[in-house]
């Protein structure tokens, strides 16, 4: 799922670095016959080898020409970067714009690096602009699909062209380094999940006082039924109508959820221990997207693991984002401390508690302030059902995957953008 709304958005144009030339392979084949030529032209004083070599001189020199020019009025537009979660495809996309008022660029060839950060190794994505036209822009970009959670970085990002021959090619650089937060895969909640969410609700509401009316969404009007209180009456409409109408109130039923997810692994932890800890969090993440897509919903999240964390409040845009981000960049404890810290719960009103943990629930949990549900590595295939192919250590081997797109004209696609073809 992509979160990032504003995706479409372009940052502050950037000018590359100047453009340097060097000879491509073809070209050094290239010249290795010139000086082939030139060598046997001497050795025999053979002038028509002399000429022969002069003529092929010339394309080599045009093409230097062609290509050292093409790049110095390229400027390159950010395109923001959405958060995705793990094995599902993210744009990342370049607005190249070419500032020459008479010559298009032929064959311009966009790479980015990738790497995952704490790591050396890169690799490159790279997409082909056929032709960006004089005073127009274009859109580029390429599709990657990213193995394990965690923050990614992009960058540098080069700018190339070998047109027409292929014999010289001139670079510029853009020393811009963007990131990339992906959050853990997606897997899906089973029906028994659901089951312990209206179990905890059924709890909650016989646990706590009666709830009013006010706490219902108004959403219309509808005939007086007996039970319907005197207050619900809306006098206008019965007026107007000659008969009782009364407002109509969508129930809310207290949906609140206190979610737990401990993260614990030794520090020589196996295989199967670090598969527990990734399993984890791809089904809390699984439990927050689920809970965000149905709309405002009141959560208290506590994050238990190298550091702790606690959220509380609505699961809107901003908080579900924040969550989601942590659960990427978590790490887990080797210290068997008690996820059920008191403390986290010494201003909420008795409810009960699930814990999503990557060891066996304890013989003592400490806390006892409510229901605790404690789900453990044994317990996951009841509750989740783990994303298609997904091994924490599979993931480890398999690389950052690049798909290039086809480039499309920003005059498309954004014309507010492009308003410098007429200046």
């Amino acid at each position: 799922m992509i979160a990032n709304a504003s995706s479409d958005r372009l940052r502050t144009r950037e000018s590359l670095s100047s453009p340097t030339q060097r000879l491509t392979a073809e070209g050094w084949y290239y010249v290795l016959v010139v000086a082939f030529i030139i060598g046997g032209a001497v050795l025999r004083e053979v002038n028509l080898l002399v000429l022969l070599a002069g003529l092929m001189l010339g394309p080599l020199l045009w093409n230097w020409l062609l290509v050292r020019w093409a790049l110095r009025h390229i400027e390159a537009s950010e395109v923001p970067l959405a958060r995705v979660h793990v094995g599902e495809p993210l744009r990342a996309s370049w607005l190249l714009h070419n500032g020459d008022a008479k010559l298009a660029a032929w064959s311009v060839v966009l790479d980015e690096g990738v790497r995952q950060e704490g790591q050396t190794a890169y690799r490159r994505a790279r997409v082909v602009t056929p032709c960006l036209a004089p005073k127009r822009s274009v859109r580029v970009g390429y599709k990657l699909t990213f193995p394990r959670r965690g923050t990614y970085e992009l960058g540098p990002v080069r700018i190339s062209t070998s047109f027409p021959l292929g014999l010289v090619r001139s670079s510029a650089w853009l020393r811009y380094r963007r990131s990339v937060t992906v959050w853990p895969a997606l897997g899906k909640l089973r029906p028994a999940w659901h089951a312990l969410l209206r179990q905890s609700q059924l709890g909650q509401r016989t646990a706590q006082p009666r709830k009013g009316r006010l706490e219902g969404d108004y959403y219309g009007l509808r005939e007086w039924r007996p039970g319907d209180s005197r207050r619900w009456i809306h006098w206008r409409t019965t007026a107007r109508l000659d008969e009782l109408t009364v407002k109509q109130f969508e129930q809310r039923r207290d949906e609140a959820l206190t979610l737990v997810i401990d993260l614990w692994a030794p520090e020589d932890a196996s295989e199967d221990r670090i598969a527990a800890v990734e399993r984890v969090l791809q089904f809390a993440a699984t439990v927050i997207q689920d809970r965000r897509r149905r709309g405002d919903q009141e959560v208290h999240v506590v994050l238990h693991g190298e550091s702790r964390e606690s959220w509380r409040g609505m699961l809107k845009g901003a908080l579900a984002v924040r969550i989601l981000d942590a659960l990427a960049m978590a790490r887990p404890t080797s210290r068997k401390t008690n996820p059920l810290d008191a403390r986290d719960f010494a201003s909420m009103p008795q409810r009960n508690v699930i814990v999503i943990s990557s060891r066996e629930r304890p013989g003592q949990i400490g806390w006892v302030g409510c229901e605790v549900t404690w789900i453990g590595p044994s317990d996951y295939e009841r509750w989740f059902e783990a994303p298609p192919g997904e091994t924490a250590i599979a993931a480890d081997r398999e690389p950052v995957r690049a798909k290039e797109e086809p480039p499309k004209e920003e005059q498309d696609e954004q014309p507010e953008v492009v308003t410098e073809a007429g200046s």
